[in-house]
Order: structure tokens, then C-alpha cells, then sequence
């Protein structure tokens, strides 16, 4: 299941971070595992190419990030943030959006309420049937 929050702005991204921490925090998800993707600049990676960082150090470690030029918020690369466990997905991707995936009934509920709530144009992607509907209509539509 898959949840996209639609376009935000630096200062949404960089507040909805620090939300995504503390909530991870909240429920027992002590570490992320970062894994750089396209748009990234690579040259400037450590040589840990997945590092792992504490979930409540999320918005410290992206403005790291940014400060040394790896990656920056509103776009032009994708980043991944994976729960050390796999039920927890956070795609910054390329378009300034924020992309959510889990199995978890309860957390993508948690999310779902969460981004409906906080963002006009956040969706629902069902990208096996090839459709999508925003959260606050229950309408789908072919994406």
C-alpha cells in the first residue's frame, strides 16, 4: 500500500521530516537505513552507500545531506528510507512529494489519516491496478 503526500514546498518537506521522526520514534522504530537513488551525487557518498541513521536524527541528517551537496529537499533526486525491519517505506522523490509504503494496515491507516489531515493533494497509489484517489474522495481514477 502506498501513500503520496502530492508536491510540497522545502519548508513542508523539511517539517513533515521531523513529524515522520518523531512518529517513528513513538512507535519503537529506532533506525533507518538510507539508500541513495538517482539525482544524488554520488562522488560525495561516504563509502557507506546504505547508511544507517537513528529515526529521530532524520531531520539532522537530511540538512547534513543538503550541507554537503549529496541530496536537497524540493526535488531533483530520490532518496529511500527504509524501517530496519521492512515494514516502513519514505521515498523523498524527484517531484518534492513524499512517498509512504507499507503492508501494515495500522500504520498505513496512521498515515493516511495523518496526510489527509495535513495535505489538500496527498493520494492513495495503487500502482498494480494502475489508479489512484485522493485521500479525501473515495473515487479512484486511472493514474
Amino acid at each position: 500500500m502506498e501513500l503520496v503526500t502530492g508536491y510540497l514546498s522545502d519548508d513542508q518537506l523539511e517539517s513533515e521530516f521531523a513529524e515522520i521522526a518523531l512518529i517513528l520514534a513513538r512507535l519503537k522504530f529506532p533506525v533507518l537505513i538510507v539508500t541513495y537513488g538517482g539525482g544524488c551525487d554520488w562522488s560525495k557518498v561516504s563509502t557507506d552507500l546504505h547508511p544507517t541513521i537513528a529515526s529521530l536524527l532524520l531531520p539532522e541528517f537530511i540538512a547534513q545531506q543538503e550541507e554537503a551537496g549529496i541530496f536537497y529537499l524540493g526535488g531533483r533526486n530520490d532518496v529511500v528510507f527504509d524501517t530496519n525491519d521492512g515494514k516502513l517505506r519514505f521515498l523523498l522523490c524527484e517531484v518534492s512529494e513524499i512517498h509512504c509504503e507499507t503492508n501494515d494496515v495500522k500504520l498505513f491507516e496512521l498515515f493516511c489519516e495523518r496526510w489527509q489531515r495535513a495535505f489538500a493533494d496527498a493520494y492513495e497509489l495503487d500502482r498494480m491496478n494502475g489508479r489512484m484517489r485522493l485521500l479525501s474522495q473515495s473515487e479512484w481514477k486511472r493514474s
